[in-house]
């Protein structure tokens, strides 16, 4: 399972993409973008976000 982003919530300052040590996220046109195939579940995203909006 991987995690999801409320991208309406979402501050687009990519914290959660320097985290993330899979790599499973990615600068997208709206924000974050996440690799369902490269995200372990791990929550380090989750624990660096700013906006609360990254969700298991």
């Amino acid at each position: 399972m991987a995690v999801k982003i409320n991208l309406d919530d979402c501050m687009q300052c990519m914290a959660c993409i320097s985290t993330c040590g899979q790599g499973a996220l990615t600068e997208g046109d709206k924000g974050p973008v996440v690799d369902a195939k490269k995200c372990t579940d791990c929550g380090d995203c989750i624990e660096i976000c700013p906006a609360n909006c990254i969700k298991k």
